[in-house]
Parts: structure tokens; C-alpha cells; sequence
């Protein structure tokens, strides 16, 4: 989700000399975005919960529909017979928690997808993803699955589940990461240790062939309006 002062750049994802232009001449400074996140993987101190995590996340800034995937997830655990529970980091919101979203909270306390999410089931808002993961704990045996609603470039908590979300039709632009592309890793790491690709959206191309050179499962969905998403 972006910022609404923020607006994706058309050169992202258009292959004109103007847009190839701008994206040389960022490219240096994407350069230093990688090594910077290789940097945060590196001296991260990574927590593995008692609880087993499932992460659903993208590769590309802006909605890829997470959250309305991470409510199928929910729902399909729930009839499992799954105890799961939500862990976002609150996008948007002021609360740094970890805390549980509850009715007195607003979306400028802990952000819209938060709100909704805590619709559907328990969700917790947390910036530092280990810190609401030994939040969740502290229910004893009430849940038994974290559902993280984006965080694949998060390495607070490590995650035994990974599914990467990418929308069918803008796929992965150009290929760069910021600020030259939309991508927040590069490629290679942003695929690494991925269970599925999850394609999002609506598209009549075959992408599959993407990502047939990294062999992961590749599942294709389809978007449908339902009047409502919670009990």
C-alpha cells in the first residue's frame, strides 16, 4: 500500500527510451537500496516462534491484494481446524503495539487493513514483528498459526510458510528495485525460499514462464466481489 502522496511512476513500467532513461540514471541509488537490505538481513536478529508462521507478502511496492488473501488464508486454516491469528505491522496507523486490534481502535490508530482484518479474527499490530509474535504467545493455546499480512522483507521473525503474491499484469515492472523499479529486493533474493507464487489480478497471458527458471509452484487466482468478508 502506498502513501497517497506517493503515485507509482509510469517509467516503471514502460520500456521507452524516456523510461529507460530515467531508470539509468536511478540506478545507482537501487544499487544502494540492495546493499542496504542485505545489510538489515545480515545483523537482523531473527525469532523463531513457538507458534508456526505463514507470511503472505509481494515483491513490488503497491497492492498485490494481500489482505483479502490472508482472509481466504485465515478462513481455510479456521475450517481446518486451525487456531489462526493475524499479525500486521499497521501500516498507516500511529500505535506501534504490539497490541490487539479492538473496536475503540480507528484506522489513524493502527491502520484500515488492520480494522479489517480484525473483522474476520484476533489481529495483532506490531512494528517489531518478533516482539508481536511473544505478544501472541502470551494467549497460551488460544492460536496456533500466525498469518503475517506482508513482511517478506521482514527478518524479525522467521517464517516457515512464504507465499509471494504478484499481480498477473504489471508483474514485476522493469525489474529494478527503488527507486529505479518497483521492486523493494532484487529478484533472486526476493524468490529465495518462496513456497508458492500466488498471480493476482486479471491477465490472458501465460506468466507462468516467469518464474519456471526458479521452480516454485505457481497458482493462478481470480478476484470475486462477495457482499461480506467477516462474521
Amino acid at each position: 500500500m502506498l502513501p497517497e502522496i506517493f503515485r507509482t511512476p509510469e517509467f516503471w513500467y514502460k520500456n521507452n527510451i524516456i523510461s529507460k532513461g530515467i531508470t539509468a540514471l536511478l540506478y545507482p541509488f537501487s544499487v544502494l537500496w540492495i546493499l542496504i537490505d542485505e545489510l538489515k538481513r545480515l545483523f537482523s536478529k531473527t525469532y523463531k516462534s513457538k507458534l508456526k508462521v505463514v507470511c503472505i507478502g509481494n515483491l513490488t511496492v503497491g497492492g498485490t491484494g494481500k489482505t483479502p488473501f490472508a482472509i481466504y488464508t485465515y478462513k481455510l486454516l479456521k475450517n481446518l481446524g486451525y487456531k489462526p491469528v493475524f499479525l500486521t505491522r499497521g501500516y498507516g496507523g500511529l500505535k506501534r503495539g504490539p497490541l490487539e486490534v479492538s473496536n475503540s481502535h480507528q484506522f489513524k490508530d493502527v491502520g484500515d487493513e488492520s480494522i479489517l482484518l480484525s473483522k474476520v479474527g484476533t489481529t495483532i499490530v506490531s512494528r517489531n514483528r518478533s516482539l508481536g509474535a511473544k505478544f501472541i504467545e502470551k494467549y497460551n493455546n488460544k492460536f496456533n498459526v500466525i498469518i503475517m499480512d506482508d513482511g517478506l522483507q521482514n527478518y524479525q521473525l522467521k517464517q516457515d510458510v512464504k507465499f509471494l503474491l504478484i499481480d498477473k499484469h504489471l508483474k514485476l515492472g522493469n525489474g529494478f528495485c527503488l527507486p529505479a523499479g518497483p521492486l523493494r529486493q532484487s529478484v533472486q533474493r526476493g524468490l529465495k525460499n518462496i513456497d508458492k507464487i500466488i498471480l493476482t489480478g486479471e491477465s490472458n497471458n501465460n506468466e507462468n514462464k516467469l518464474f519456471q527458471n526458479f521452480k516454485i509452484p505457481v497458482i493462478k487466482s481470480k478476484y470475486k466481489i462477495i457482499p461480506k468478508v467477516y462474521n
